[in-house]
């Protein structure tokens, strides 16, 4: 996905191009990527396993782009390499996926997943996915406000976007902050961005610190393993 959107750059570009075009850009794509990956591991890459990885990744990168085409117009920025950010005294290495360019922009921070994520592990006290949130606040460009933070569920028969925005219209079943079962607890998408970011750094502060108390999230679902 990251070959594909290199040569593409657009949402507008990609509406542009026939079946025919898009085969040929996923193909290279596909083609160049699986290479690497079989220099790397020979042993792995037999002639059959890199015959169905071929095909495996085809389809996954054309109904994913089918997903896109759904989308209201952006632009795509390249994202930074690795990038070191600091929260609350603590270093953290960040290299987001993607950072898509909004109509009216503002960005939206994308993070491929292969799994089924869940928005609600952005949240609480002490969220389970803090990635994203973290992404967010720390790791973008000062000129450029986030107006939308997504998942992007890449599977076979459950492709999807996941996550919530400042306003609607983003990606097909994204909601704006407002109309989610979010919108109680905070006020706007600024107050959600504040909330975040006081939870981050304080998870931070007090890891810095050394706070350490035992003190299972989930009992006894956390202690399940413990012995």
């Amino acid at each position: 996905l990251e070959q594909v959107w290199d040569a593409l750059a657009s949402h507008a570009h990609l509406q542009r191009l026939t079946p025919e075009e898009q085969q040929v850009l996923v193909q290279a794509a596909v083609t160049q990527v699986v290479a690497r990956m079989a220099a790397a591991r020979p042993q792995t890459f037999t002639e059959r396993f890199l015959s169905l990885e071929k095909s495996r990744l085809l389809s996954l990168t054309h109904a994913w782009l089918a997903l896109e085409r759904e989308r209201a117009p952006f632009s795509v920025i390249k994202p930074e390499a690795e990038r070191s950010v600091v929260v609350g005294g603590l270093a953290f290495s960040a290299r987001i996926d993607r950072m898509d360019r909004l109509e009216d922009d503002t960005l939206a921070i994308v993070d491929y997943k292969t799994g089924r994520p869940d928005v609600a592990q952005w949240f609480g006290e002490r969220p389970e996915e803090p990635q994203l949130p973290l992404y967010s606040l720390f790791a973008t460009p000062a000129d450029l406000p986030v107006g939308a933070i997504l998942f992007g569920q890449v599977r076979l028969g459950d492709m999807r976007y996941k996550g919530l925005a400042r306003a609607p219209g983003v990606a097909p079943g994204v909601p704006a902050l407002h109309a989610s079962k979010f919108a109680e607890d905070y006020a706007d998408w600024d107050a959600l961005l504040a909330a975040w970011r006081a939870t981050l750094t304080g998870l931070a502060e007090d890891f810095r610190r050394g706070h350490a108390l035992v003190d299972p999230k989930e009992f006894p679902k956390t202690c399940r393993y413990c012995a």
